[in-house]
């Protein structure tokens, strides 16, 4: 098991990661009132999350775990600040 776990790791490493960011980014699609018609603009919409998801992807494979969740939280967090104080 652990060599196949290794042949599979290395062979589709960046598949995987390129579909974790891409997932990262549509699971926040949510964020909007999805209206089917609209799908590509809300595609593009999430283009900060691609983004995001992105640098969270690197922090998390060159810096560790807690980098990426402590950047995540970051921007959660100035998200939420700059939302209550423009509201």
């Amino acid at each position: 098991p652990d060599r196949f776990h290794e042949q599979t790791h290395t062979r589709f490493e960046k598949q995987i990661i390129i579909l974790s960011i891409v997932l990262f980014a549509l699971t926040h699609l949510v964020n909007f009132e999805i209206k089917l018609s609209y799908l590509p603009i809300y595609i593009l919409l999430c283009s900060p999350q691609l983004i995001m998801g992105a640098t969270f992807s690197y922090l998390r494979l060159n810096l560790g775990f807690s980098y990426a969740v402590a950047a995540h939280i970051i921007i959660n967090s100035i998200s939420a600040l700059l939302e209550t104080i423009l509201i």
